[in-house]
């Protein structure tokens, strides 16, 4: 579904498989798989050049959706799949051993293009990736720090609070 920061819907799309079919497809649209193929079918509407932001979550993301979105200056951050390959990140392992509130970013120059991979431990890890910004500027969110039951503030990705403010999820 494509949906305005508003919340109001501008196009959904009902998956059916047909977007895997290259009849159904415009030229020069390449077939990155069942679930960025829908989120392309989406952003046909969306103005190329413009750097309109387009949102999407672990399911659809990937390092083509990502690329192919920043050569039609759609910028795009999202939520990935730690295995991200060639990135030189923490494993998921590795973050498990480090304190809440650690985040590191790897930047890579994909096809002429910059992008950036940020993985934020908070009570959850996550992995994003994005065409437009990344760890820096850090911000401070607020936790519960469980062991002195009380509020404190903890620094937060960029990227993360870019993607938690406009998507309106908990991550």
């Amino acid at each position: 579904m494509l949906c305005g920061t508003d919340g109001f819907s501008y196009k959904f799309e009902i998956y059916t498989s047909d977007e895997n079919n290259p009849k159904y497809r415009k030229p020069k649209e390449p077939d990155l798989g069942s679930s960025a193929n829908i989120v392309l079918c989406l952003c046909r509407n969306v103005p190329h050049n413009q750097n309109y932001r387009v949102y999407f979550d672990n399911y659809q993301a990937s390092i083509s959706l990502a690329v192919h979105l920043a050569k039609c200056e759609i910028l795009c951050p999202g939520t990935i799949r730690s295995r991200i390959p060639n990135c030189k990140l923490p494993s998921d392992k590795e973050m498990t051993k480090m304190k809440r509130e650690t985040s590191q970013e790897f930047v890579a120059v994909i096809q002429g293009l910059e992008h950036s991979s940020v993985v934020w431990k908070d009570n959850e890890i996550v992995t994003l990736i994005s065409s437009f910004t990344g760890e820096i500027p850090l911000s401070h969110v607020k936790r519960i720090d469980k062991k002195e039951n009380k509020s404190i503030d903890i620094p937060c990705p960029n990227l993360v609070k870019e993607y938690k403010d406009t998507w309106g999820v908990s991550i």
